[in-house]
């Protein structure tokens, strides 16, 4: 993550000299926060000062899902709580808890 709102990854194998090598990028505002699936070696979970939470399969470009998790606030963390679940935490002063099924909904 970083100021250029884009999540980046790097392939250690390629080498350090090459930059990253997968960007995925839709979130508006600085990503803060990025967190690996546990169980699920393609997936993971991104947070942005945008207020969204971001659910991303890296054998992709586009977000699997988007949730505005914290409207008009930033988003400043997001984890896996267990394989199905989603938590992220916000400047509103809230923790949010999401469930993954076909989609992102509230738990």
């Amino acid at each position: 993550g970083g100021g250029d709102k884009a999540v980046h990854m790097w392939d250690p194998r390629v080498g350090a000299t090459t930059g990253a090598t997968t960007s995925l990028m839709s979130h508006t505002g600085m990503v803060v926060s990025v967190r690996w699936c546990p169980g699920d070696e393609h997936k993971l979970v991104s947070c942005s000062y945008d207020g969204t939470v971001k659910l991303w399969d890296t054998r992709g470009k586009l977000p699997l899902h988007t949730v505005k998790a914290h409207e008009g606030e930033r988003a400043m963390g997001c984890d896996f709580h267990g394989p199905r679940r989603i938590v992220s935490g916000g400047t509103d002063g809230r923790l949010r808890l999401f469930k993954l099924e076909d989609s992102l909904t509230a738990a």
